[in-house]
């Protein structure tokens, strides 16, 4: 037979990798992501394209952020591999929503397409896409995070602390930011005639802040309280320096990672003692003295790893199953 093709040969398949053409993919749907978000000029598909890939008629989505559902001012940023979302950060500001994405950048751009490292759960979450898709052996992909060897894919950026349903730091950090962020509300209009303020702030005082004197708002006491412990006081401050204050306690929890704290912080670590004191079972709540803590005589312990405590409960024969110790 006389060979149509001229004598050109295929490579063998073992030359082309699949890994390394999706990364290639991510990175350049992220280049065009953040270009879009920092307001550059990005040349859209044209009409003809749109018919090419079918989205004709369609609003244009950008792989790695969109507007918050709740919020439409804030935005959620997306760890996606070929066109699958592995996982998000919901409900970010702007300033964290950049610096997320350019996290998420370098973390493409350190991936060793060649020997990927699988003990990183994203990697290994990320190879296993393309494994399915081109029928490549898939590996394990571990169930943590281990922040002191791995890349966070967002840079620390933690996001809407919501989603951490059972981190008792999350809930006690995102109830601080809600005080803080009344108090600072409260300052933006003190001058104001309680008629003429929003309805939830129509009062003199909050948590953290309160008039110095009675009747007379240009100085305030501030406080910081976390898990109902006072953590730090400042008297007779004046309005503009208590907004200052206020603004640098919402920048210092916002700073705190609460999946990996940093306890070498004297005034976190001081937070964190008070957490686990404000949270401890008691016999006010549990109704039984198994489900106290260890040093109550109970089984109860607290997991530095999910910042919470890890009580037994008991199975529907009315039976106590004592916590997992492994968590």
């Amino acid at each position: 037979m006389v060979d149509v093709f001229g004598g050109v040969k295929g490579d063998e398949k073992a030359t082309i990798n699949p890994f390394a053409i999706d990364r290639e993919n991510a990175l350049k749907q992220l280049r065009l992501a953040i270009d879009v978000f920092e307001g550059r000029r990005v040349k859209k598909k044209s009409i003809l394209q749109s018919m090419r890939d079918g989205t004709y008629g369609e609003e244009e989505k950008l792989a790695n952020w969109e507007y918050n559902k709740v919020d439409e001012k804030k935005f959620d940023i997306i760890l996606r591999w070929s066109n699958q979302e592995i996982q998000r950060v919901k409900n970010l500001e702007r300033k964290e929503a950049r610096i997320a994405l350019n996290g998420l950048k370098v973390f493409y751009e350190t991936i060793n397409t060649n020997e990927p490292d699988f003990s990183h759960p994203d990697i290994a979450k990320c190879f296993n896409i393309t494994a399915r898709k081109h029928n490549l052996k898939q590996v394990l992909e571990p169930k943590e995070l281990n922040r002191e060897i791995h890349r966070h894919p967002f840079a620390g950026v933690i996001g809407d602390l919501r989603d951490l349903k059972n981190n008792l730091l999350a809930k006690e950090v995102m109830l601080a930011l809600e005080e803080v962020d009344l108090a600072l509300g409260l300052l933006e209009v003190v001058d104001l005639p309680h008629r003429k303020r929003d309805p939830k702030f129509r009062l003199d005082k909050t948590k953290l802040i309160s008039p110095t004197f009675n009747e007379i708002f240009t100085h305030y006491d501030l406080q910081f309280l976390f898990a109902d412990k006072i953590i730090q006081k400042e008297e007779n401050v004046p309005v503009h320096r208590a907004k200052v204050a206020m603004a640098s306690l919402r920048g210092w929890l916002k700073k705190i990672d609460v999946e990996m704290p940093n306890l070498k912080d004297e005034t976190l670590k001081i937070c964190y003692e008070a957490l686990k004191i404000k949270t401890k079972p008691s016999l006010n709540f549990e109704k039984d003295k198994r489900l106290l803590a260890m040093d109550d005589g109970g089984t109860s312990f607290w997991s530095d790893k999910q910042h919470r405590w890890i009580k037994g409960y008991f199975n529907k024969d009315g039976e106590f199953v004592p916590p997992d110790w492994a968590l």
